[in-house]
């Protein structure tokens, strides 16, 4: 909503650069009011859970082999809920943002997932970014999941797993699960870069190419090992890299 607000207001055709439908009315507002409603239902509902943790408003849902006398199964109906307003917000009609245009932003999202596979717009170049920004979040999504649908009240075992490892998701999630979560959006702007320099025979798209590969790179030595001199030299390549490209080239004042 603020990008598309500062675009409007310096006279600047994001629609037509990112490849919108002429007749989508979706702007700056919108996005805003949207944003504001999901935030606000985040806020009540984490409140509630905090309330209701502390003075146990519901009725406790208990079983007899329960070793924890605060533990119990209601708590799981808040995210749940939350979850499940979310859904419905984001795929309620409108008339403003109709269904077309939501599909338009899933396929954006897959044909990123599927590069090198189709040729890149601008478009699909912004969500790529946009989902190596979001690396660390979408890390969260298998411990969420696993919190869902465990068994509520949490078991004595799912308890003593999140406090070794901050999830009750078995040791696999950590292990394999989340370094691929981690690696999946630079792998993707990896093969973006590559088929750009395909299409167009720069060499710049191999520079950046260069960058992602450096960024997996991150990911790969961080899940494989543990040493601690090796994961500051690549973090510290892969960040000198990243610095210099955005300074010489993003931004234009190298």
């Amino acid at each position: 909503g603020a990008v598309a607000r500062v675009c409007d207001d310096n006279h600047i055709n994001y629609a037509f650069l990112l490849g919108i439908d002429p007749r989508c009315r979706v702007g700056p507002n919108f996005l805003f009011v949207v944003a504001s409603l999901l935030s606000a239902l985040w806020i009540v509902f984490f409140g509630m859970y905090v309330i209701d943790y502390k003075w146990m408003f519901l009725p406790k849902w208990q079983t007899k082999s329960m070793f924890n006398k605060r533990a119990s199964g209601m708590y799981v109906i808040y995210p749940l809920t939350l979850l499940m307003l979310l859904i419905l917000v984001v795929s309620w009609p409108s008339s403003t943002c109709r269904n077309r245009y939501k599909r338009a932003v899933l396929g954006c999202i897959g044909r990123t997932c599927l590069a090198p596979l189709y040729s890149v717009s601008f478009a699909d170049n912004l969500v790529g970014d946009v989902l190596t920004s979001l690396a660390k979040p979408l890390q969260e999504l298998p411990g969420s999941l696993c919190y869902i649908t465990r068994h509520h009240p949490l078991h004595r075992d799912a308890v003593e797993r999140f406090v070794v490892q901050g999830s009750v998701c078995h040791h696999w999630e950590q292990t394999v699960l989340s370094p691929i979560i981690a690696g999946a959006p630079f792998l993707f702007r990896l093969l973006q870069c590559a088929r750009r320099f395909v299409d167009t025979r720069d060499t710049r798209h191999l520079w950046n190419l260069g960058k992602y590969s450096a960024s997996l790179l991150v990911v790969v030595v961080t899940s494989l090992t543990t040493s601690t001199t090796a994961i500051v030299s690549i973090s510290a390549v892969a960040t000198v890299y990243a610095a210099i490209w955005d300074i010489c080239l993003d931004w234009g004042i190298g």
